[in-house]
């Protein structure tokens, strides 16, 4: 994995771009605010990552809320924001 996270954040470079990785949390997420230690294979996901944000799923009315949590900056700060999940668009306001 540490392999493979190091040759995505080169190929990023070189393309002078954006990359977004999706990964997956371990089983000791299920219920908590996420954090970097829920990463799978965290160690080498948090050492390649500039920001690193864990989605979670807050017990609204109508389960449409998320809170999106910044867990890594490395060029500016650290937090939460609420959104809205439309899974029928597939994106959050």
């Amino acid at each position: 994995l540490g392999h493979i996270c190091r040759d995505l954040t080169k190929v990023a470079e070189q393309a002078n771009a954006g990359l977004l990785c999706l990964c997956q949390f371990n089983r000791e997420a299920q219920g908590h605010k996420p954090e970097l230690k829920h990463l799978k294979d965290s160690g080498e996901i948090e050492n390649e990552a500039d920001v690193v944000v864990g989605i979670h799923a807050n017990a609204d009315s109508d389960g449409s809320l998320r809170e999106l949590h910044v867990l890594k900056n490395r060029h500016g700060e650290k937090g939460m924001v609420v959104c809205r999940w439309q899974s029928s668009a597939t994106r959050f306001e």
